[in-house]
């Protein structure tokens, strides 16, 4: 089990190649995040919202 922290979650929302690659490597059933994680996430998202960078 991979449980991904904010940092992690951040890179895969953001396409970095190399966690996407680990990621897809994976099972679906063996990546998790926690609550926490969903939260900040969610805050970040509304708080920052993209700029079309």
């Amino acid at each position: 089990m991979f449980l991904l922290d904010t940092n992690h979650c951040s890179l895969a929302i953001r396409n970095q190649p190399d966690i996407l690659a680990e990621l897809a490597a994976l099972d679906r059933s063996q990546v998790s995040t926690c609550v926490i994680v969903q939260a900040e996430l969610i805050y970040y998202g509304r708080e920052f919202p993209k700029t079309g960078e």
